[in-house]
Formats: structure tokens, sequence, C-alpha cells
């Protein structure tokens, strides 16, 4: 996470409205005078110094120290000014804030202790012992009703939250900030609320919510002093860059704009505003985008030769990407490109520089590895992962840590890639090996190891959860009636703040529960892995590199690999990296759609050149693949590829399952086995209340979620539950429901077996639902990943025959966020779910044949494998059977082998199932033509 110098410009300060910059001193000094105690007449000098009259400015603010020494607003501004120029000016402020306590100003007391608590954390990085001063600041609002100040504290509160790489912490801080001021809130400090949005969005990745923020700040500001609109556009050529690096936007376009904000932040003297915007960030990210050429290198160490704020985190990365250009433009020059990264490095004086000590560390190591020096090169990419990591591990909240693990795990996947490349020497696959598995499905890991924490929870904490989740429950049961008691609009907004306050929540037991995020985390070996492989298996674990495009990651040399793994062998292969790989993906998904046949080309080259060599060195004893995917792999069903346009599919050939991670794989094979009973619990086409398929489909619109019903889902679930055995429950219509699932003892199934609707929220995947009747009067109906998570699970079998249930949030390491990471949270060791929505006949006939093999005592994936094959055989096409998926253990053998009797009865039951759906069938199709 970058590092953000937030001088306290008050802007908070400032008029609304255009402003024309002062033509001299002796024109604020007019100001002054007529206006003593308003602090919009010290801003004057701010203006001043910012129509590139600094000293000036500063020459008039000491004027009037010299008659009025400790006058406070020429105290506070002079401090901001020196401050922007790279001076302490602690003492300024502090001076200042003393003088509004002697002059009885309370608000003026408050933005200087602001001033201070920005130049002691944000420039000085001492940031908990600062933080009292914005407890100051929080008491003053409170006794003199100074809202505004409140919001302006909180907005700071998140600021250094971001110094101290808490994500979690910093966008709750401007949530709070967010609901005081309000819409109608002054428009400055809706500004600052804005820049810091988009500055934590920057910093996450998450860019298409950093656009939104940022273009309505520059709409914003528009009018506003040249400095602050110079800063917005600054902000707006960043975001240009990182479109144009993921081609969302012409390279051109992108300069341009990079162009038109350094043309205005040099008019308006603003250098250095924040990581994302000045003339310094803007020439950097000029420089990045110019690529390693003369012009690029020479703006760069203009930035170097310019730049005296050695806190901020630009001088680091000017002289990163000064290290790589010069070697890259002259491979010659290593000595000199090696002094740019030991200069950089050596600015890492404190701890809070370990973000930039990571970079730093990487990039010297590619450069010592490219240059000969491997063993040092290694040993410093080594410690950059390390230190990132570290960082990881500071955000307490899982959801956070898992997107901030997002941001940085390009590290890892470059990492991997070099250590597999031969052109960087001979390939390590047990090292590449070791550096992705300290990265996959990391949250999720650490998740299941400390899951009993939850149960040490003081009781007040406890409570207020329980509050929060009624309240949530309550709230969504309004939407979803055909007509509620107040406009869908404020039920939406209150649910939007109770979710906020679940966030806060969250982020509080992790705070309370250091297990959750301090856990010592170790891989597997790789030989480990192998010894878990039975003879028959197979591991395929893929590794996919996008090239990140920041200056901070100033690497174009990154590869893509799948490993093979067998008891006996481990082979790397290269494999196209992600950019080629996701337009690829979906194409291929959008043919595979059209059930005509027309994705088997695509079916032939994908597998060509993802599985290509990797099968072709397998013994042919090999039968069953375990798949680590990886980036746009999440969504390919593998099992629909094949080797040749009419050759058969890989389903035909292999057993298929899928893990997040070789680690949990590992964690999973490797715990003791239950004893298993083979009893089933089914839920189907539950009953929900008359309406609510309404307010379903009009709060997930975005989805084009529609509940349709379900004919099969009654004679699927039977067909589930007579294949388990005796002690199997089936719940249909008003039984299934969310009160039942959430409070019953759930010890005495081994499978759960859910025959209803899922939603899928790509945007909030905590939203995501599983679709029950409610049950009681303080459920909903759905099933959340909230409430799915805190389900005891553990060791148990989930098989979601719902639509799109393995699908989700994609994250980079962490894989897919969504229903089933939700069930494996709760403890399951496999779950069975779709990648598409699934036709609900075409479903019904794959699972009944699945079931009856599991009753055989297959294991999960070949059970899976071989109702594939029954379906191929038949003729459906790929779209009709491929998007279902088995995660997690595969191996797992739910139910017992039967004896010949009990698979005759159960054979008898199974039958007269598929009998009874056939008649339904017919009776549907009968009653369609006659309509």
């Amino acid at each position: 996470m970058g590092r953000l110098l937030e001088v306290v410009v008050l802007s908070c300060l400032a008029v609304t409205g255009a402003r024309a910059a002062p033509r001299s001193a002796a024109e604020c000094d007019a100001m002054v005078r007529a206006q003593p105690g308003i602090l919009a007449s010290y801003r004057c000098y701010w203006d001043l110094a910012h129509s590139g009259r600094r000293t000036e400015a500063e020459r008039g603010l000491e004027a009037i120290l010299h008659r009025e020494p400790e006058n406070p607003g020429a105290l506070h501004f002079l401090g901001l000014c020196r401050e922007e120029r790279g001076l302490k000016a602690t003492e300024l402020f502090q001076r200042s804030v003393a003088a509004y306590q002697r002059s009885g100003d309370p608000e003026g007391e408050g933005y200087a202790r602001i001033s201070v608590f920005g130049s002691q954390c944000l420039v000085g990085r001492r940031c908990e012992e600062s933080e009292e001063q914005l407890d100051l600041v929080d008491a003053l609002a409170q006794r003199h009703g100074l809202a505004d100040l409140r919001a302006l504290s909180l907005v700071y509160r998140a600021a250094g939250a971001t110094m101290m790489d808490d994500v979690g912490a910093a966008e709750r801080h401007l949530r709070q900030a967010e609901a005081i001021i309000g819409p109608q809130g002054p428009a400055w400090l809706r500004g600052r609320v804005l820049e810091r949005f988009g500055l934590l969005y920057l910093e996450a990745g998450r860019y298409a919510e950093a656009r939104e923020k940022l273009e309505a700040l520059e709409r914003l500001r528009r009018s506003a002093t040249p400095a602050a609109h110079a800063a917005a556009l600054g902000y707006l050529g960043t975001v240009a860059l990182q479109l144009a690096q993921r081609h969302e936007m012409e390279p051109a376009d992108a300069e341009r704009l990079l162009r038109e904000a350094l043309a205005s932040e040099d008019r308006s003297g603003l250098e250095l505003h924040s990581r994302f915007s000045g003339s310094l960030v803007s020439r950097v990210q000029l420089a990045f985008l110019l690529g390693p050429t003369g012009p690029a290198i020479a703006e760069l160490e203009r930035v170097r030769d310019r730049n005296t704020r050695r806190e901020h985190s630009y001088p680091f990365t000017a002289l990163w990407l000064l290290a790589r250009f010069t070697y890259d433009h002259d491979p010659s020059a290593v000595e000199r490109a090696l002094g740019y990264a030991d200069e950089a490095l050596a600015l890492c004086i404190r701890p809070s520089h370990a973000w930039e000590r990571a970079h730093g560390l990487l990039v010297r190591g590619d450069l010592r590895w490219r240059s000969g020096d491997r063993a040092h090169g290694v040993a410093d990419i080594r410690a950059a992962l390390d230190s990132f990591e570290q960082l990881r591990g500071r955000q307490p909240e899982a959801t956070v840590r898992a997107r901030y693990g997002a941001s940085t795990a390009f590290a890892h996947q470059l990492a991997a890639g070099w250590m597999l490349d031969p052109a960087r020497g001979p390939p390590d696959p047990e090292a590449a090996f070791e550096i992705m598995e300290r990265l996959r499905a990391r949250v999720l890991f650490e998740h299941l190891l400390a899951a009993r924490g939850r149960r040490d929870l003081s009781p007040q904490l406890r409570a207020r959860g329980d509050e929060i989740h009624q309240r949530i429950s309550l709230l969504q049961r309004r939407l979803l009636e055909p007509a509620p008691d107040e406009p869908r609009e404020a039920i939406q907004r209150a649910l939007e703040d109770a979710e906020a306050e679940e966030v806060a929540w969250n982020d509080d037991v992790a705070r309370a529960l250091p297990e959750f995020r301090s856990l010592d985390f170790a891989a597997p070996h790789l030989g480990d892995v192998q010894g878990a492989l039975a003879p028959e298996e197979a591991m395929l674990l893929f590794q996919t590199w996008t090239r990140e495009p920041t200056p901070e990651a100033p690497y174009r040399d990154g590869s893509s690999w799948v490993l093979t793994v067998t008891r006996d062998s481990v082979r790397a292969h290269r494999i196209p990296d992600a950019d080629w790989l996701q337009p690829a993906v979906e194409q291929w998904l959008g043919l595979l759609e059209r059930r005509d046949g027309s994705e088997a080309s695509g079916a032939a080259r994908l597998h060509r050149e993802l599985l290509g060599e990797a099968l072709g060195a397998l013994p042919p004893k090999v039968t069953r693949l375990v798949v680590v995917a990886d980036g746009p792999l999440h969504a390919l069903p593998f099992d629909a590829l094949r080797e040749k346009e009419r050759g058969p599919l890989l389903a035909e050939r292999y057993a298929v399952s899928v893990a997040a991670s070789a680690t949990l794989w590992h964690h999973w094979r490797s715990s003791a086995p239950r004893a298993r009973t083979g009893a089933l619990l089914a839920l189907a086409d539950p009953q929900l209340p008359w309406g609510a398929e309404a307010g379903i489909a009009e709060r997930w619109r975005q989805t084009g979620i529609t509940l349709a019903t379900l004919p099969w889902a009654r004679d699927e679930a039977r067909a589930a539950a007579a294949a388990g055995a005796p002690g199997s429950t089936l719940r249909v219509g008003h039984e299934a429901s969310e009160h039942f699932l959430k409070s019953a003892d759930l010890r005495s199934y081994d499978v759960l077996h859910l025959a209803t609707h899922a939603i899928v929220d790509l945007e909030a995947p905590e939203r995501s639902a599983v679709v029950l009747s409610p049950g009681a009067e303080g459920e909903d109906g759905l099933l959340q990943s909230r409430e799915i998570s805190e389900l005891d699970l553990r060791g148990k079998v989930v098989v979601l025959a719902a639509c799109r249930s393995a699908s989700g949030l994609g994250l980079r390491g962490e894989g897919v966020v969504g229903l089933g990471r939700a069930f494996f949270e709760s403890g399951a060791h496999a779950v069975v779910g779709s990648l598409w929505p699934l036709r609900d006949d075409e479903s019904s006939q794959l699972l009944d044949v699945f079931y009856r093999r599991l009753a055989d005592g297959d294991s999960l994936s070949q059970a899976m494998a071989e109702a594939r094959r029954e379906r191929i055989q038949a003729g459906a096409p790929p779209a009709a059977w491929a998007g279902m998926l088995v995660l997690g253990n595969g191996a797992l053998q739910p139910f017992p082998p039967r004896s010949d009797d009990q698979r005759r009865r159960a054979l008898g039951t199974l039958a007269l199932a598929a009998l009874l759906g056939l008649v339904l069938l017919a009776g549907l199709r009968r009653a369609g033509a006659s309509a």
C-alpha cells in the first residue's frame, strides 16, 4: 500500500465558488486588516503561494507575525506553506493551537489540531502518538456542535489509517464522514471525502470505483482554486494511466490527459499534492507511459533532482523506475542502475517505510538476478515478499485482508514466473510452488484455522453483532415485500448503513481476536503434496501473470505456467499470459452457451495452450485431475476442453475436481477422516412469501435474476435423499427454511443438498445468498454468505443445485469469493456447484446419476465424471453438464458402499423418481403446446 502525503491544505476553510488569485501580498494584507478574525482572510496568502508567488506569500505572513507573534491564522498558514516545501512545521501548528485557545476560537483550534495531526502522522509518520489530536478535535466538535469539524476529523483518521495500512478502518471512517455531511453538505467537505475515497480505491486497485469518485471531484472543483482543480486533474491523469495499461483507453489519449494535468499543476505551482497528484507525480507517470526511453529517463532525473521531500513515496517511485529503465535502456549501465535502487532503499529508515522497502527490494533483486548475481537477487525478492505479507497481515478484517493481498499479488506471481523461466537460469519448481502457495486462498485458510475463535467473543461484542444481523434481516425482509410501508430507496439506505455497521463490527471482532491474522502460516512442501496424491492422480497448478499497470511495478517480463505434479514427478510448462487468456476464455464461454457445437475449435485451442504439454507428460495410469486454477481460469470448465476439434472431451478421459490452493487441498486430504453414516439433508423448492420474487428481482436487478419455478427441484431432492443412508431428511416448500437450517443440529448429516435459487452479487459478495423460505418472523429467506459461514458444516459435503453457485468475485491470489467460499468457511470439505445457470431438467438428470454413483461408494469427482459421461453419451451439449464443478476434496466418499439389497432398493426409488420426472416433463410440454 502506498503512502499518501496529506499536507493539510485546509480547503476546509475555502469559500465555495471560483476565486481569483490575489495579485500581491498587499492585497492579502488589506483583507487581514479588514477581517483579522476570519480564517479565509489568511487563506489569501495560501492562494498567493499557489499562484507561483510562494516567497512573497510567506514573507507577508512573516510580517504579520513580526507585528503579532502569536497570530493564530498567520501561524497556521505559514506552517502550511512551509510544510508544502518539505520543511517541518509542527511547532508552528502547535503555537497556532495555543493561540486559538487563548482567543476562544474552538473551530480554529480544531482545524489547527488537524494540522498538527497531519504534520506528525501524515508527514512525520508518527500516527499512533498523534491520534490524541483527533480525539481532542472530536471533543471540540461535540461540545460546540461543529459537525463539519467532526467530519473532517474522520477524513483525517481515514488518511492516518491508510498510512498505517489499515484499509478497513479507513473505509469505515470515510463512510461515517459521508453520513455526517450528507448530499447537501458543504462542497469543500464533500470534495475532501470524494478525494480520500478516490485515493483509497486507487491504492486498492479498485479503479472503476476510483474513477467514479474522482470524476465527481473534478466536476466539483472546476470552480475552485487553480491548485484544487489541478489536483483533481492529476488524479484523473492517474486513472487514465491505469485505463491505458488495461487497454481500456488509447495510450495517446492517456498521454494527452497526463500532459494536461502536468501543465495545470505547473501553472498552479502544485508540485506534490498526494501520491496520485502533483507535477512530480504526473512526470513519473508520464515517464512510465513512455517506457525505458531517453525522454522518460530525463523526466525521472528531473523528479529526482527537484524533489527534496524524501518522506513521500514519489522519490522512491522515481528511483525504482530510474533503476529499471536505466538497465533496460542500456544493460551496460548496471552499476548506475543498482546505485539508484540502493539510493531508494537507503531512504527507507522507518518502520512505516515497509511498503517502499518491499518494492525497492523487488527492484534490486530483479536487477541483481538479471546482471548475474542470482543468489543475492533471490534473497532480495524473498525479503520483498515477506514484507508484502507482513503488510497484508496488518489488516484485521478478512475481506479487507483479501483485497489488500490482491493488490500486491503481482509480486508473488512475478517472482514465481521468474523461478520457472529458463531465460533466468535453471528452473526451480519447488521455489515457484512455495511462493504461489504463500498467496493462494490465504485468507480462507486462515479463517479455517481460527474458526473457533469467535466462541471467545465478549458478550457485549456478540450482542452487538446479533443486533446488527437482526436489523439487516428485517430490512431485507421489508425490501422483499410487494408494497413496503416506505419508499424502497429509504429502506435500501438504511440497509446500507446497517451493512456498514457490520463491516465495522467485523473489524472490531478481528481486532479482539488477533489469532485471525497472526497465524503461523506455512505452506506444505511440494514433496508433501506429492505424497498425498494417489497413484492415479495428478495436480495441475496454474499461475497466470498480468502486467501490473503502475509505476511502482515496472515489470514487463512476468510469465504464466502450469506445474504438473504427480507422486513421481514435477514438470513446468509455459502457458499464455492472462492478457490473452481472459478474452479467449470469455469468447469461448459465449460460444458454449449457443449449444450448437461452435465451441469445439475454441475448446481444442484452449486445450492445446493450457493442457497439451502438461497432459502429454502424464503416465497412462493417471485418471483423476486436481486443478488449482488462477486468474481467468477460475471461470473455465476444464471438462469441456478437448484435444482435437472432433476428438473426445476431457471429461471422457479424466475425473476432475477443483481446489482453491494446494495448501487447502492438502489440509483437507490430511485431516483425520470422520465416521460417515451417509445421511443427507435436502432442502428443495422453498416457498417464498407472496411477492418476494419481485422484491428479490428488484434488489438484484443488475444480475438479471429471475426466480422462475423449479419443477424438478423436489424430484431431484427426493432422489438425493433416496441415495442417502437411513436418517436422511427431505424438507420442501415452507419447511425448506432458513430458520430450520440455522437452528438444526446438523452433526448427524454428511451431505447438505440445496435445490433452490442462488443470488451471486459480484459487487458485494457478502450479499450473495441461497434463497430459502424464511421459517420465522425474524428471517428474510436469504441465507447470505455472512450467515453461511456461521453454520457448523465441518467435514461435510454441500451440493448447491442452484444457478451460478460456484461463481463469484475473483480476487488475485485469493480466488473466487462467493457462495462456495462461504460454505468452505463453515468447515465444508467439498462443495458441488455450478458456474452458470443450468436448466432445471438438465441439472436434475446430471445429479440423478451423480447420486446413484455416490450410493455405490464412488468418490465425488468419480461420481461427477460418470454423470458427465452419461450425459455426453445421451447427446447433451457441454453447456448442459460442464458447468457443475466439484470444489475441494474430490476424493471424499460421502456414502459408505451398500449391500446388494440396499442397492436394489435405492435403484428402485431412483427409478420411480425418474419416472415421476418424465411424467412431469410430459405434462409441462403438453401444457406448453396447448398454451
